[in-house]
C-alpha cells in the first residue's frame, strides 16, 4: 500500500507552469500576454461542480520492472490543470 497525497507544484523541483503561448494551453484566447501563466476551466455534468485553475507541467518517474530483469525508471512529462 502506498499513501497518495495531493500533488503539491511547490514539491517538486521538475514543476513548471505552462504559459499562455504553449501548444497545449487551449484557454491561450484569454490571457492578455503569451507570457502568462494558462488558465484552465472546465465544468462537469454535476449540478455546480467545476475546476480551474492554472496548468502545471511536471515529469512522471514510472518503475519498470518484471520478472527478466529492472530497467531504469521511465520519465514522462505530464500536464496537470
Amino acid at each position: 500500500d502506498r499513501d497518495l497525497n495531493m500533488y503539491d507544484p511547490a514539491g517538486s523541483t521538475t514543476s513548471k507552469h505552462l504559459l499562455c503561448s504553449d501548444e497545449l494551453c487551449d484557454m491561450g484566447f484569454e490571457c492578455k500576454s503569451q507570457k502568462q501563466f494558462c488558465p484552465y476551466a472546465v465544468n462537469y455534468y454535476s449540478a455546480g461542480t467545476s475546476t480551474s485553475g492554472l496548468l502545471v507541467q511536471d515529469k512522471l518517474h514510472l518503475a519498470v520492472s518484471n520478472n527478466l530483469s529492472s530497467k531504469s525508471p521511465i520519465e514522462a512529462t505530464i500536464v496537470i490543470g
